[in-house]
């Protein structure tokens, strides 16, 4: 295997990662209406069982809407809104450079470059 391909699929498994989380909201209309922004992407669980994932584009007073989806804030049993994530963010840029340097190293300790006979 390369080092360029080495590196390739490094840097593909550490992005999958990511860098955001789903974090949990009580499902209370008023903590839901505070702390829903629009253009947040969320999961939602109805009361019916239904589990829907959609980017929130208008927030009103009685739920909020994404797309051809109207949710009233009444049929919410579990709500997750994605959000920045700076620990999943530090491991991700960690881990490249971890990975990155160990690449490095062998590619060097392998060409035999900068080790005098």
């Amino acid at each position: 295997m390369t080092i360029t391909r080495s590196i390739c699929i490094l840097l593909t498994l550490t992005m999958l990662a990511g860098c955001t989380s789903f974090q949990p909201l009580y499902p209370a209309p008023d903590i839901i209406a505070s702390q829903l922004q629009e253009g947040d992407f969320v999961r939602v669980a109805t009361r019916s069982g239904d589990l829907l994932k959609f980017r929130v584009d208008t927030i009103t007073d009685e739920g909020f809407d994404g797309g051809e989806l109207t949710l009233a804030f009444e049929e919410i049993a579990q709500i997750e809104v994605r959000r920045w994530d700076s620990v999943e963010t530090f491991w991700l840029l960690g881990g490249i450079a971890v990975g990155v340097g160990i690449l490095w190293a062998a590619a060097i300790v392998s060409s035999g470059i900068g080790f005098p006979d």
